[in-house]
């Protein structure tokens, strides 16, 4: 099977992973993981499987959507529009890809995404 063709010490530790949106109960933006067989997001900022990379840019995509009031989706009411963030980092070209996974069929204002990353944001291709 893979695991026996798998030899883990050729691979770097950090992973990518799909980090799930939502707001709590108070109606604050959190960022994390599902918990296991639940729809509860344990709250996460810095996961240590991932590469440094994902904690700023899950921080720009965070602020971003405070800034421009881009809601995160509401699995109770079917509303909202961002469900997750995906992350994911090419070791090899050292590029990080980001895809936001929507509730919808576009985001808004796509001329300031790239002003929501900075001088970052020169180096990246939006869709």
């Amino acid at each position: 099977m893979f695991a026996d063709r798998w030899d883990g010490a050729s691979f770097p530790l950090p992973q990518q992973g799909t980090v799930s949106v939502e707001l709590d109960k108070e109606g604050k933006l959190v960022t994390g993981f599902y918990a296991a067989r639940t729809h509860a997001i344990i709250p996460v900022e810095d996961c240590l499987l991932g590469v440094e990379e994902n904690k700023d840019v899950l921080m720009a995509v965070k602020e971003w959507m405070l800034l421009k009031q881009i809601p995160a989706y509401d699995e109770t009411t079917g509303t909202g529009l961002v469900r997750h963030i995906l992350i994911r980092y090419g070791f090899t070209t050292e590029e990080v890809m980001v895809c936001l996974i929507i509730n919808g069929d576009r985001l808004p204002e796509k001329s300031s995404h790239r002003a929501a990353f900075g001088a970052a944001g020169d180096d990246f291709h939006f869709l």
